[in-house]
């Protein structure tokens, strides 16, 4: 039985590193909906008022309304 569990030890390497590869993709998906969530939260307002703006440009509005936002932390 031992000889058996170490011919599935590669196996199970894999499937460690499948998995592995499986919660970063996720977690890289996570952080771009919160990013898209966020991104949404500031331009709504704006493109509501002017539908024809991007994304760009309401950022931009943003950034001349709430200067204290996209400071920098010291």
């Amino acid at each position: 039985m031992n000889k058996r569990l170490t011919q599935d030890e590669p196996l199970v390497a894999a499937l460690n590193v499948e998995d592995a590869q499986l919660e970063a993709r996720l977690d890289r998906q996570q952080k771009q909906r919160q990013a898209l969530v966020r991104l949404r939260a500031i331009c709504e307002p704006y493109q509501r008022e002017n539908p024809n703006l991007t994304i760009g440009e309401a950022l931009e509005l943003d950034r001349r309304a709430r200067p204290w936002a996209y400071r920098k932390p010291q």
